[in-house]
C-alpha cells in the first residue's frame, strides 16, 4: 500500500533495506542496481508476487525503467515457486517493452514450465527460443528434460539429448539424469541402466544423483535385487561413495517389494559407509510397518472383527449418551403427562431388543433408522450403518419430543451395539500359519528397530524429525499393538 519505498523501505520498518526511514518519498532515490537486489532477495525468499508487484512500479515511481537483470530476476522468482503462466505472462511483457530475452530469461522460464508439471509448454518454448534466434544452451535443455522427466515422458526426454548430439551443445551428467530419472518414473528399468552404461561410453561421469535415479527406477519396478547391485558394485565402480540418500533409495527399492528383513540388511550396511539412518530412513521403515501390518491383518481375517470393534465402540458411546439424555428428559417431565408413541420392537442380529415398552423404558423416536442400522450390519455394511448412526444423531429433534427423541438415541445405539456384538460373536478364532507368524514377527522387528532409530534422532537433534515422521510412528504403534510407545 505505501508503493515500494514501503516494501523496501528501512531496516528498522522491516523492510529489505536502506539506511532508515522508507515511505514512498524513498522511493525516487533508489536505482535500478538496488531494485534488482531486492528482487533478488525477493525471489530467495520465494515471494513472486511481491517482486511482481516491484517490477510493475519501478518505472513509475523511481523513474528507473527495468532491464533485462530485472525482468530475469522476475522470471526465476516465477520459476522458484513454480507459476509457469506468470512467467510466459512476463516473457511477453519483456518483449513488448523492447528488451530481448537471453538464454538465462528462457532457460528459467522452461524451469517455471518444468516445476509445474507443463512439459509440452517447456519443449514449445525450448523452439521459440531458436526462433528467437537466443543460442540453445544445456542449462534450457536439462530444464525441458527435467519437465519431461517430471511428466513421466521418458521418449520425450531421449529424444532432446539426440538433437543436443546433433546440435552440438554440450551434454552432461544433468541432462542423463534427468533423463533416467524419466524412467524411473515409469519403471523402465532397463533402459535406465542402459543410459548409465551409454553416458560412462561418451565419457560422462554418473554420479551419485544419476545412480539414486537409476535405483528408483528399479524400486518402480520391483527389482530390489538389481537395486542393491547398484548400490554395492556399479557405484564403487565409477568411485561415487553412497551417501544415505542412495541407501534410502534401495531402502525404498525393498520395502516396495515387500522385503522388510533385506531392508533392515541395507540399514546395517550403512555403518560401513560411515553413515547413518536419518529420517528419511526411519520414515520409509515405518511406512512400511503400516503397510505391511495391514495387509496382515487383511490376510488373517481380522480386518472384520477390527473395524466392528470400532463400530462397538461408537454403539457404546451412543448408548450412553442415549441414556443420559433419557434420563434428563424423564426428569424434566416427572410432573406432566407424556405423550408417548407406541412401543415399538428393534430386530437385531441376536435377536428382539424391545424399546418402549413402558414408562420407565421411555418411547422410541428412532422411525426406521434401527432397523436400518440392524440391516446393514446383518450384511456386513459396517460404513452406512454407521453413517446411518451419525445422521441420525445429528438429525435436528423438536423440544416437545425431548424424550423421545433421548429414548430413540438410545434405541439406535442398542440395535448397533447388540449386532455388533452378534458378528464379533460368530467370527471364528483365527489361527495364524507359520508364514503369517514369521511376518507378524518381522513387522515387530523393523518397527522396534525403526523406533530405536527415531529415539537417537530426536535424542541429538529433534528438530530434524517432522511431523510426518512421528504421526507414521503412532499409527505404526498403534497397528502392531504397541500402544504404550
Amino acid at each position: 500500500g505505501d508503493g515500494l519505498g514501503g516494501l523496501i523501505g528501512g531496516r528498522g520498518n522491516g523492510g529489505l533495506g536502506g539506511a532508515g526511514g522508507g515511505g514512498r518519498e524513498d522511493a525516487q532515490y533508489l536505482d535500478v542496481d538496488y531494485m534488482n537486489a531486492a528482487l533478488w532477495r525477493l525471489g530467495k525468499l520465494g515471494e513472486y508476487r511481491a517482486a511482481l508487484t516491484m517490477l510493475k512500479q519501478m518505472e513509475h515511481e523511481t523513474g528507473h525503467a527495468p532491464n533485462r537483470v530485472s525482468f530475469n530476476l522476475g522470471l526465476e522468482a516465477c520459476a522458484r515457486s513454480a507459476q509457469a503462466g506468470r512467467a510466459i505472462d512476463l516473457l511477453e511483457g519483456m518483449q513488448s517493452s523492447g528488451i530481448e530475452p537471453n538464454e538465462h530469461s528462457f532457460s528459467s522460464t522452461i524451469t517455471a514450465c518444468a516445476r509445474s508439471g507443463q512439459w509440452e509448454l517447456a519443449v514449445e518454448l525450448l523452439e521459440e527460443q531458436r526462433r528467437c534466434g537466443v543460442p540453445l544452451t544445456p542449462h534450457s535443455f536439462n530444464a525441458a528434460i527435467s519437465a519431461c522427466a517430471r511428466a513421466g515422458q521418458p521418449d520425450r526426454a531421449l529424444a532432446l539429448i539426440d538433437i543436443m548430439w546433433a546440435t552440438g551443445v554440450e551434454v552432461n551428467v544433468v541432462s542423463y539424469s534427468s533423463a533416467i530419472n524419466a524412467c524411473a518414473r515409469v519403471g523402465n528399468w532397463e533402459k535406465a541402466l542402459l543410459l548409465v552404461v551409454d553416458m560412462a561410453s561418451k565419457g560422462i561421469e554418473p554420479n551419485e544423483i544419476t545412480f539414486m535415479a537409476a535405483i528408483r527406477a528399479c524400486a518402480e519396478a520391483r527389482q530390489w535385487e538389481r537395486a542393491l547391485l547398484i548400490l554395492t558394485d556399479d557405484m564403487a565402480e565409477y568411485g561415487v561413495v553412497p551417501t544415505a540418500k542412495s541407501f534410502n533409495a534401495v531402502i525404498s527399492a525393498c520395502v516396495k517389494s515387500g522385503k522388510l528383513e533385506r531392508a533392515m540388511q541395507v540399514v546395517d550396511m550403512m555403518a560401513d559407509f560411515n553413515c547413518s539412518p536419518d529420517v528419511r530412513t526411519v520414515t520409509t521403515l515405518l511406512h512400511a510397518v503400516v503397510k505391511t501390518q495391514g495387509q496382515l491383518v487383511k490376510s488373517t481375517g481380522r480386518c472384520g472383527v477390527r473395524k466392528k470393534s470400532i463400530y462397538f465402540a461408537d454403539a457404546t458411546s451412543l448408548v450412553q449418551t442415549g441414556s443420559r439424555r433419557r434420563g434428563r428428559a424423564e426428569a424434566k417431565c416427572a410432573d406432566k403427562p407424556a405423550s408417548a408413541p407406541p412401543a415399538s420392537r428393534i430386530e437385531s442380529s441376536s435377536g428382539s431388543v424391545g424399546m418402549g415398552a413402558s414408562r420407565s423404558d421411555g418411547a422410541s423416536g428412532s422411525g426406521m433408522e434401527a432397523p436400518l442400522i440392524s440391516s446393514y450390519l446383518e450384511l456386513g455394511e459396517e460404513e452406512l450403518a454407521l453413517a446411518l448412526v451419525n445422521a441420525y444423531w445429528r438429525k435436528p429433534k423438536p423440544e416437545a419430543s425431548e424424550e423421545h427423541a433421548a429414548s430413540g438415541t438410545f434405541a439406535v445405539g442398542a440395535a448397533v451395539g447388540a449386532a455388533v456384538s452378534a458378528a464379533e460373536a460368530k467370527t471364528p478364532a483365527h489361527t495364524p500359519s507359520a508364514a503369517q507368524t514369521q511376518a507378524a514377527g518381522e513387522i515387530r522387528l523393523v518397527l522396534t528397530s525403526a523406533l530405536v532409530m527415531l529415539e537417537e534422532i530426536l535424542g541429538s537433534d529433534e528438530n530434524n524429525v517432522d511431523a510426518d515422521c512421528l504421526n507414521v510412528a503412532i499409527t505404526a504403534c498403534f497397528q502392531v499393538g504397541l500402544d504404550s510407545n
